[in-house]
């Protein structure tokens, strides 16, 4: 139902101080930020990942693994995979930082990921699966030496949320629900990304809870993935126009 502005609608203080002003002036706000958006080129995602619409995936932290056979998640493979990650965040960063934030006058971010655009606005495929390797071969992932860098990239993925949904509700979408676990800090830089985890695990330390399973580097990775194509969706959604901001104001005599 449109709210019905007269021009004597706002000369008490009753809707003033009840939030229809407030309500009305930010309708207003999103539909003409909308507008501006609208007809940005849309970003190409090919991360590989499933978008979760208004929620984002829980991004759970690998825990220490004992291996005892060919089930370790390998350490080359794992730093290849997260070199992938960290372009993937790095071109969607980059895509709210340059063309959606300056459109609508938000406060661009400093992005210092290390990560590499290859096209712009195409988002490349992520690595979501590694190759096991026997922990006893000394070529596994190391825990103690690749939590903190996981743990970094889930920072990062965090902050990507929380930036996609600063143009979100610009626009006036339903933000992502940030679920994704990391810590979004408080400044506006996308901080530098590691895509190497440190030496490997050896035999000894493989095999008492020294490393972590490729079952859990997959789940991580597929996840990341889903993070970045969820933030993904919501950004072209932003740029797409369909949509009728709320409350509608409509001048009445």
């Amino acid at each position: 139902m449109a709210l019905k502005i007269a021009p004597k609608t706002f000369s008490g203080s009753s809707k003033v101080f009840d939030g229809t002003l407030a309500n009305l002036l930010r309708s207003l706000a999103q539909f003409q930020a909308a507008n501006i958006a609208k007809g940005l080129a849309d970003i190409t995602d090919n991360s590989t990942g499933t978008s979760g619409g208004n929620t984002s995936a829980i991004l759970a932290l690998p825990t220490a693994f004992t291996s005892v056979g060919t089930d370790a998640a390998p350490k080359a493979g794992s730093d290849t995979a997260l070199s992938t990650l960290r372009d993937a965040i790095t071109v969607v960063a980059s895509r709210i930082n340059v063309l959606i934030q300056p459109a609508i006058d938000l406060d661009p971010r400093t992005i210092s990921t290390g990560g590499t655009i290859a096209t712009a606005g195409t988002v490349p495929a992520v690595t979501k699966t590694v190759t096991a390797v026997a922990g006893s071969a000394g070529t596994a992932l190391n825990f103690n030496n690749s939590i903190a860098l996981l743990r970094a990239y889930r920072n990062e993925l965090t902050r990507l949320v929380a930036a996609t949904n600063e143009v979100a509700v610009a626009v006036g979408l339903t933000p992502i629900n940030n679920r994704v676990g990391g810590d979004v800090g408080t400044g506006r830089t996308f901080v530098a990304l590691a895509a190497a985890t440190g030496t490997a695990a050896t035999a000894p330390q493989a095999a008492a809870a020294g490393t972590i399973s490729k079952a859990a580097m997959d789940a991580y990775l597929t996840n990341a993935a889903n993070i970045v194509a969820t933030c993904a969706a919501k950004l072209n959604a932003a740029t797409d126009g369909v949509r009728v901001v709320t409350p509608f104001a409509l001048a009445v005599a």
